[in-house]
């Protein structure tokens, strides 16, 4: 009986979000016996690391100001056009676009970096250019409000080599550190892999309800469309701010690292980089 009203006589129902599983969890929690006990050392280890970087993520955000700015961010799913609901679009050649989104959890102000495969790949000088953006637009924002005091950033992210664990991000940061007086500090945390859910997953969330929405009216022909939508998808507060990028837009970060002529030497990457302007 309870069924037969909630589903009948209610249009309502239990959703399930998607999300996605930790390898590490996933085979603890499917091993058996003695290959349970093997991982058991391993998997509390991990998920002690997995609470701790989420409180430093909390406490960090209760520490956000003015000065002292936390952001996530983290590249959204491909979307890829054209694309619609009907079959005989799933045949077509695709050009996949790219949304690089910058999220500031004090301000809930989310920056929004969007290019096509035509324009720049997914790699570290794409990802390390709008950081670089990123940097330069909220140091000209903070000056033109009058803020002159130094300014402290501290970013999270997941843990993709490929895009930002490495060491020509790490580069971008000493460049930044150097160029720019009104920067302090830039730190950088990484989130427990297998464990990297945060903020800018809601807005990634929240542009792929606005573009399913988009498709029951009609096909997405071309990039710039998604440009549009993004722009639409929040509905209450400040809209996303999106940028548009062309391949002038993207810089040669790669070269920074003999430019400034860096050694990394170090065989395990640290959790949490940090990198403090010096004084003469």
């Amino acid at each position: 009986m309870y069924s037969k009203i909630f589903n009948e006589e209610y249009n309502i129902n239990f959703f399930t979000p998607k999300k996605d599983q930790c390898e590490l969890c996933t085979s603890f929690q499917n091993a058996v016996g003695e290959d349970k006990e093997k991982f058991r050392e391993k998997y509390e280890t991990h998920q002690r690391e997995k609470e701790l970087s989420r409180k430093e993520k909390d406490e960090d955000k209760k520490k956000s100001n003015t000065n002292y700015i936390v952001s996530v961010y983290d590249l959204q799913a491909v979307l890829p056009a054209p694309r619609s609901n009907v079959s005989v679009f799933y045949y077509k050649s695709k050009l996949n676009s790219f949304n690089f989104t910058i999220s500031e959890l004090n301000t809930s102000q989310t920056e929004c970096y969007f290019w096509h495969e035509g324009e720049g790949n997914r790699g570290v000088e794409e990802i390390a250019s709008c950081v670089l953006m990123y940097l330069q637009k909220t140091i000209k924002d903070r000056e033109d409000n009058g803020c002159t005091d130094l300014l402290d950033f501290v970013f999270y992210s997941d843990n993709c080599c490929g895009q930002q664990k490495n060491k020509y991000m790490i580069a971008l940061y000493v460049y930044a550190v150097m160029k720019f007086p009104n920067i302090n500090s830039i730190t950088h945390k990484y989130l427990i892999t297998g464990h990297t859910q945060n903020e800018g997953d809601c807005v990634h969330s929240t542009i792929e309800k606005q573009v399913k929405n988009s498709l029951k009216f009609g096909p997405i022909y071309v990039p710039s469309q998604y440009a549009q939508l993004i722009r639409m998808a929040k509905k209450r507060g400040k809209p996303y701010n999106v940028n548009e990028l062309t391949h002038l837009d993207f810089s040669a970060i790669k070269a920074l690292v003999d430019d400034l002529k860096l050694n990394f030497n170090q065989e395990r990457g640290d959790m949490i980089v940090s990198i403090v302007k010096k004084s003469n």
